[in-house]
């Protein structure tokens, strides 16, 4: 980006409150970003300090843009990411636009070259250029943690659309510390009037996606009953329903953490899309629940 690019940017007045960025950083089947809004609309009007153990992607994160917040994730490349783009996202976003035009150049030849450089050695850099240009947005690895999804038929955004996207992730992140931990580490720095929104993998239909493997509901539940005694308010979203509503999916949450539950309607299912190519998926509409512990 280009200095008078990036003075432009900076110019910019400061976006609305609890409204979702413009575009979404990466594409990630699971994440929030279409339903950013309404998750943030349900949370304190004081968030005290924000934790999001689950990071991800960070679509809640960047919609309530908060003053004081902690991010952790379990996967590295994306907290290398994330704190590129707090830095400078000038060498992601021309790092991007090379990649790109070999691959449309190209073709597939060049993005299973990018796949196989990830695989070696995962990059924030190679991330973004997967991400942007693989099938659907679906990240799928294989259980020993390659990469496996392969090239999308799509053109890829072009790199100075996602330029200006990045530059106003830049600015929401900005109160943000972004750390490599576990997320129970990132829940126990919660205290009284803290705010703690976890995007944990989803129970069913996961296998296949990075570091859902060993994620284990249990700990997280006795996270947020010990968030909960100290004074922290947690929200997390959790599998809701499949099928068009004809199948619950059971979560063991125990009672006396959360005070209510809400819906939030997904649509269809892009995991299954891609599993399930060639066949029929119109009952394959979800939904999630956001429980509330206030």
């Amino acid at each position: 980006m280009t200095s008078s690019a990036a003075a432009h940017f900076d110019a910019l007045p400061r976006f609305a409150p609890r409204t979702r960025p413009r575009g979404q950083l990466l594409k990630w089947i699971g994440n929030k970003f279409r339903y950013a809004e309404t998750i943030a609309s349900h949370l304190p009007a004081d968030l005290g300090t924000y934790y999001e153990p689950f990071v991800g992607t960070g679509a809640v994160l960047a919609t309530l843009a908060p003053e004081r917040a902690v991010a952790g994730d379990t996967l590295p490349v994306l907290v290398d990411l994330l704190q590129a783009v707090q830095d400078d996202p000038t060498p992601l976003i021309e790092h991007y636009a090379s990649a790109r035009a070999t691959i449309l150049a190209e073709g597939r030849s060049a993005y299973e070259a990018v796949k196989a450089r990830f695989n070696a050695t995962p990059t924030p850099r190679d991330l973004l250029v997967i991400s942007r240009t693989c099938y659907g947005g679906v990240m799928r690895f294989t259980r020993a943690g390659y990469l496996s999804t392969p090239v999308g038929p799509h053109r890829p955004m072009p790199a100075d659309k996602l330029a200006g996207y990045m530059e106003e992730w830049r600015r929401r992140l900005e109160g943000v510390e972004v750390l490599h931990q576990d997320f129970a580490d990132t829940m126990a720095q919660a205290g009284d009037g803290d705010t703690v929104y976890c995007d944990p993998p989803y129970a069913h239909g996961q296998s296949i996606l990075y570091g859902a493997q060993d994620f284990r509901l249990p700990r997280l539940w006795a996270a947020c009953a010990d968030a909960v005694t100290r004074g922290a308010r947690i929200a997390v979203s959790v599998d809701g329903y499949r099928r068009s509503g004809a199948k619950a999916i059971a979560l063991g949450v125990p009672d006396g953490i959360f005070a209510r539950e809400l819906l939030i309607q997904r649509g269809g299912c892009m995991l299954r899309r891609f599993q399930l190519e060639g066949e029929d998926t119109n009952l394959e509409q979800v939904a999630d629940r956001l429980l509330l512990s206030w």
